[in-house]
C-alpha cells in the first residue's frame, strides 16, 4: 500500500531561528528520495515533521489528500511510518532481521514480505549482506 505524501506551507520555527521556511513537496508514490544539503538545513527537522515526531510551527501535511485532525489519526498513521536516526539501533539477528523489524511489530510475516525486503536492501547495495549478523 503506498502512501500519497504532500508538504504544503510547512514553516518550523525555534525560537528567533527559522529553520524551515513554507516548504511545500508533493510526494509521488513508489518513487525514492533524497534528502540532501549541508549540516544546520533543517534536513532532520523536516523528516521529524513528516514522520509526525515534531509539529510544524506554520503549514500542514496531507497523508493520502487528508491532513491529520486528532490523536487518534495521528496514532493511527504513526504506526503506518517509521524512521531510522543517524545514529542506528541494530538488533541481533541478520541484517534482513533488522530490516523486517519494522514491520513484525506490525504484525506482518517474514515470508510474505521476503521478496520486498530484499528488493529493498538490493536497492542501497546490501543484498549479498541478507544473512550477515548485524
Amino acid at each position: 500500500m503506498s502512501m500519497m505524501l504532500e508538504l504544503c506551507n510547512i514553516t518550523k520555527i525555534y525560537g528567533t531561528k527559522t529553520v524551515l521556511n513554507q516548504i511545500s513537496y508533493k510526494f509521488t508514490p513508489g518513487k525514492t528520495y533524497a534528502l540532501i544539503g549541508p549540516s544546520g538545513a533543517g534536513k532532520s527537522t523536516l523528516l521529524k515533521i513528516i514522520d509526525l515526531l515534531e509539529n510544524p510551527s506554520d503549514g500542514h501535511i496531507l497523508y493520502n489528500g487528508s491532513e491529520v485532525k486528532n490523536d487518534t489519526e495521528r496514532l493511527a498513521l504513526q504506526r503506518k511510518l517509521g524512521m531510522v536516526f543517524q545514529q542506528p539501533v541494530l538488533f541481533s539477528g541478520t541484517v534482513l532481521d533488522n530490516v523486517f523489524y519494522g514491520l513484525k511489530v506490525r504484525g506482518q510475516k517474514l515470508a510474505s514480505n521476503k521478496e520486498k525486503l530484499l528488493h529493498t536492501l538490493e536497492k542501497v547495495g546490501l543484498v549479498k549482506m541478507e544473512r550477515q549478523q548485524a
